[in-house]
């Protein structure tokens, strides 16, 4: 069955529960205001989907038959159901409250989402948050985790994973450097210039570029290695050298224009920015809540 077979599955639930509810095609036709006829078609339509005769018509009557019966009971528990769960949103709606703990990369911590969630918490007040910067939490479900917060593509299946930014690469340096040593316009000409490097790139030390649909891995070399992207960009507004790290960690200095982006042709990979959380049946409102804020605020 498809989702627009279950759809229409579902809607011949509704009308069949309130059919046998009643037993009258009429009185249910005038509290849906829609014909007489399409209740009947409603009706026969779902004996059919699951073979068996739900009802008896006669001309004065409608008697459910006894599989009929048995269906409508299960219908009514499903019903219930559903009343139960809105009830449940509801009040949890009313009542949206408790803590949220949080693993993220400390520059996006810093940059992003600690801005993030002080507007969050001026619309939902009584929803505190336990942050816990850095990547020491390699397997955040063992440490209580509701979130966290990674970059790049994720492929483990003990997790959920929302994209909640995209960003790209981007190399940089200061007005000054690149008056003094020249622009690159090619990735081999970051063999002459100094490059700052970063300890937990994906690739390593090499830097990545493409060209032509193929990739350059580059062995660059530099005065500086560092492993917080807080240490290469200042080192670059100082004139120091060339960084090449993700856009969304450079968005300010680059709208400034205390670092001018360059060789953008060739970086053309996008970097996704994700929020993961447990995959459990249940997530709290106040996390998807937060998690659809975050979704809403940065794509």
């Amino acid at each position: 069955m498809n989702f627009e077979d279950h759809e229409k599955y579902l809607v011949d639930l509704i009308i069949f529960t309130q059919v046998a509810t009643k037993r009258s095609f009429t009185k249910v036709a005038d509290a849906l205001n829609i014909s007489k006829s399409v209740i009947s078609k409603r009706i026969s339509r779902l004996e059919k989907l699951v073979g068996v005769q739900l009802l008896h018509r006669t001309t004065r009557q409608l008697i459910l038959t006894e599989i009929g019966q048995a269906f409508y009971e299960k219908c009514l528990q499903i019903k219930a159901g559903i009343e139960e769960a809105d009830s449940f949103i509801a009040s949890e709606q009313e009542d949206i409250k408790g803590v949220i703990k949080i693993n993220t990369p400390l520059s996006f911590s810093h940059l992003y989402l600690v801005q993030a969630l002080c507007d969050f918490t001026k619309k939902h007040s009584n929803v505190h948050f336990e942050m816990l910067p850095g990547s020491a939490y390699k397997n955040f479900f063992d440490n209580n985790l509701d979130l966290a917060i990674r970059v790049g593509e994720q492929n483990n299946s003990t997790f959920r994973a929302r994209k909640i930014m995209e960003s790209c690469m981007v190399a940089c340096a200061s007005p000054k450097y690149i008056k003094k040593h020249g622009k690159p316009k090619h990735p081999n000409d970051l063999y002459n210039h100094n490059c700052l490097l970063y300890y937990d790139s994906p690739t390593g030390l090499l830097w990545r570029f493409h060209e032509d649909g193929k990739v350059i891995d580059l062995k660059v070399q530099g005065s500086l290695m560092a492993s917080t992207s807080e240490t290469l960009t200042a080192a670059a507004l100082h004139d120091l050298g060339i960084v090449l790290l993700p856009k969304y960690l450079l968005e300010k200095q680059i709208a400034e224009k205390s670092l001018i982006p360059f060789l953008e042709d060739f970086l053309p990979e996008k970097i996704n920015i994700y929020v993961l959380y447990p995959p459990t049946q249940y997530i709290p409102l106040k996390t998807r809540l937060f998690i659809d804020f975050l979704a809403k605020r940065f794509m």
